[in-house]
């Protein structure tokens, strides 16, 4: 069953699970019954776990390059963390997972000097691998072009996307 985490750290009912803020750093899993569309640079139009994605398709064609084209998916983003904010809402996250305190956790990662939920995403498989059992996406704050939001995937299912080039 998937995980809702509310303002300190407890897991919410899933009736509770519509929509959950992330002001003051909380993490949040939102779940939606309409697909999403996410925009992708790639070389082909499947993508598997460890893609990343944009909400917005003029961000997904900074990364366009020659021998890329940009693809569009429509998906069920059910399974969502909000790491939007910093890594607090993935400590949040990780401590109903593991049952460790949050503050350890991000302690831990501010030592390894960590400091966006991208880079923690990028260095740390394990975390990823962590979060996969309860989440299939998690959409953080991209530092290019500053203020867009990305999206990570951790489901196991290929996803194929459409070409809009």
């Amino acid at each position: 069953m998937p995980i809702s985490i509310g303002p300190c750290g407890e897991a919410l009912p899933e009736q509770t699970a519509r929509f959950y803020p992330s002001s003051q750093g909380v993490a949040r899993c939102v779940r939606t019954s309409a697909p999403m569309k996410l925009y992708r640079a790639a070389k082909g139009p499947q993508a598997t776990r460890g893609a990343h994605f944009c909400a917005d398709p003029e961000v997904a064609r900074v990364y366009l390059s020659n021998d890329k084209q940009l693809f569009v998916y429509e998906l069920a983003t059910d399974r969502r963390l909000d790491a939007r904010g910093g890594l607090k809402p993935v400590a949040l996250a990780l401590q109903t997972i593991q049952g460790r305190p949050a503050w350890q956790i991000e302690e831990e990662w501010w030592s390894l000097r960590l400091k966006s939920a991208f880079d923690l995403l990028e260095t740390r498989p394990e975390v990823c691998e962590l979060l996969s059992g309860e989440f299939d996406w998690v959409c953080y704050d991209e530092d290019f072009p500053p203020g867009a939001e990305g999206w990570l995937y951790l489901g196991v299912i290929p996803l194929v996307g459409m070409s809009l080039s």
